[in-house]
């Protein structure tokens, strides 16, 4: 083993990062749980499936736009450790509450406990990214930036695996309630071990104008374009992959066949290949901010993006299939390499840019600048949802709004790349 390599795999067993480490996979691990049974539950029981999924994606991503600019000033101002704990014990109310609107099969309920996700996980996120830096060095960054990028996906991994069976229980919802329930006592404890780290401005005079905040939030961001760019890029990258996990459960029905344990295999390739590409990008950084992999990833996610489009042709969709069968068919296995591969170069292209963003912040208003970052995440986001919206309007082919997403990341990169040299 190389030095490198144990410099890495070393962070695990770090108490500065292992409990922050454990508690942010089990909050993804939960989110995911929640929002992908939701989602199957919809596309196999509602008619109008594509637009009710791209509400729910909508909502639970609504509330970082909403609430980050507020997010980001109590990151700043308090002490992070203690700021997570109490982040994590409203996870625990929320998820009391998702047991009822299971137990009462309310839809419409349900889709409300998504929007309060959302707003927890809004408050979480700059607190999260912004602690980084305060328990690594500088040329572990990177690194754990990759670790907790593969931890997520490895979260959602989990969750899109135990989704599916979840759902084929008869009493699914209490399946589902206990499940969460768990997992939101479980990270509150995890989260009771990360240590201390002192607030960056205790002075910061708060402001709880949403509107205002969330402006002055936004140009606190663009003080260092660099940073502002690296921001743009990673929104873009928020907004690709929401437009392709939010489809798979009508793309596995409707196009491959598949049934609700092919929507979590869809799922987990994409998962599993970003965990690969964050884990890899810690590697071959080397220490260094690992810029020169961003062009890559982009090539990578377009040009299998392309293939997707291109693997799904001819298929029919007849009586869905159970994965066994549906592994059969070897177009079925180039679908699955691709959403790997897309997954892998994804992790090759966010997680230097993750990792720009924490280090060339100004300490003091970091958590701000993460806010700013999460407030053009949510938007570019809410833009895929409408993209997607407007496009099943005029077509139903998801396939075809892959080939879409796949050409416009070419055209993205290259007006990134301008805007960047021009800087």
């Amino acid at each position: 083993m190389t030095e490198h390599q144990q410099t890495q795999e070393a962070l695990l067993t770090k108490k500065r990062f292992l409990p922050f480490f454990v508690t942010q996979f089990l909050g993804a691990f939960n989110d995911n749980i929640f929002k992908n049974t939701l989602l199957i539950l919809i596309a196999f029981q509602f008619a109008n499936a594509n637009t009710l999924n791209n509400l729910a994606a909508a909502l639970f991503i609504l509330p970082f736009f909403l609430f980050a600019a507020i997010a980001g000033q109590l990151a700043d101002k308090y002490e992070k450790s203690a700021l997570m704990r109490k982040v994590k014990l409203l996870e625990i109310i929320i998820m009391c509450f998702a047991a009822l609107a299971h137990w009462l099969a309310d839809v419409n309920l349900l889709l409300l406990i998504l929007f309060l996700m959302g707003t927890q996980s809004s408050f979480f996120g700059p607190v999260k990214f912004a602690i980084i830096p305060q328990h690594l060095k500088t040329e572990e960054l990177v690194r754990g930036n990759g670790l907790v990028e593969m931890g997520t996906f490895l979260a959602i991994l989990f969750g899109t695996l135990l989704s599916g069976p979840l759902m084929q229980f008869d009493n699914y919802a209490i399946a589902i309630s206990i499940s969460v329930i768990v997992l939101a006592m479980l990270g509150y404890f995890s989260s009771r071990y990360i240590p201390v780290a002192p607030a960056a401005d205790p002075d910061l005079k708060l402001n709880f104008n949403i509107f205002t905040q969330t402006l002055a939030t936004l140009r606190i961001a663009k003080e260092n374009m660099r940073v502002f760019y690296a921001i743009i890029g990673i929104s873009w990258f928020w907004c690709l992959g929401s437009v392709y996990l939010t489809q798979f459960p009508s793309y596995s029905k409707n196009f491959l066949g598949g049934d609700e344990v092919v929507v979590s295999v869809l799922l987990a390739m994409f998962a599993i290949g970003i965990s690969i590409g964050s884990i890899l990008c810690g590697k071959f950084s080397k220490g260094g901010d690992g810029l020169f992999l961003v062009p890559i990833g982009t090539i990578g996610i377009s040009v299998f993006g392309i293939d997707l489009f291109f693997a799904s042709q001819g298929m029919v969709a007849g009586e869905l299939l159970t994965i066994s069968e549906f592994l059969k068919p070897q177009a079925n296995l180039r679908v699955l390499g691709d959403l790997l591969l897309i997954g892998t170069f994804a992790g090759f292209y966010v997680v230097p840019l993750q990792a720009y963003i924490q280090h060339y912040s100004e300490a003091r208003k970091r958590s701000r600048v993460i806010a700013a970052n999460n407030i053009l995440n949510a938007i570019f986001m809410v833009g895929g949802a409408a993209v997607s919206i407007v496009f099943f309007s005029f077509s139903d082919s998801i396939p075809l709004l892959f080939l879409l997403m796949s050409c416009l990341n070419i055209l993205a990169y290259v007006l990134f790349k301008t805007k960047i040299k021009n800087s």
